[in-house]
Formats: structure tokens, C-alpha cells, sequence
């Protein structure tokens, strides 16, 4: 049996080390730009998400204060009606 070793010249060596380092650098740069984008898209559409969220929580408390005016109402009714029939 004879051991079968592959020599690559220095410079094949040289050469497939800068292709490695050459392809790190390039999925570093993807991933800082993948980043940055993903960064970006979600400030962008932030401020707007925001406004939405202030609008909602306006028609929101427009509709509690209402729902408390008639609440509190109702709750006079009741009042009123368990005063008169404690007073008969």
C-alpha cells in the first residue's frame, strides 16, 4: 500500500488561502449589509407605526371616557331606584 500524498506547489497554498479570505470578506460584507438594511427598514417604517398606534389609542380612550359616562349614568339610575324602594 502506498500513501498517496497530494503536494500543491507554495503558491496553489497562497492561492486558495486568498480565496477563503476572499470569500470571509465577502459573507462579512453580506451580513454587515443585511444588517444596515434590516436597521434601516425598521426605522423607516417606525415613526409610522407609531402614529398609527397614537391614533388607535386615541379612538380608544375617546370610547372609554364614553363608555364610563354611561356607565356612570346607569349606575345613578340604579342608585335613585334603590333609594326609592328602601325609602317605601
Amino acid at each position: 500500500m502506498q500513501n498517496e500524498t497530494v503536494f500543491y506547489p507554495a503558491g496553489a497554498a497562497k492561492y486558495w488561502l486568498a480565496l477563503l479570505c476572499a470569500a470571509r470578506n465577502i459573507l462579512y460584507i453580506a451580513a454587515a449589509a443585511l444588517s444596515f438594511s434590516l436597521w434601516f427598514a425598521s426605522t423607516v417604517h417606525t415613526p409610522k407605526r407609531l402614529e398609527e398606534l397614537e391614533t388607535r389609542m386615541a379612538l380608544i380612550n375617546s370610547a372609554q371616557s364614553r363608555i364610563e359616562g354611561r356607565l356612570e349614568l346607569a349606575l345613578e339610575d340604579l342608585r335613585f331606584l334603590k333609594h326609592s324602594l328602601n325609602k317605601k
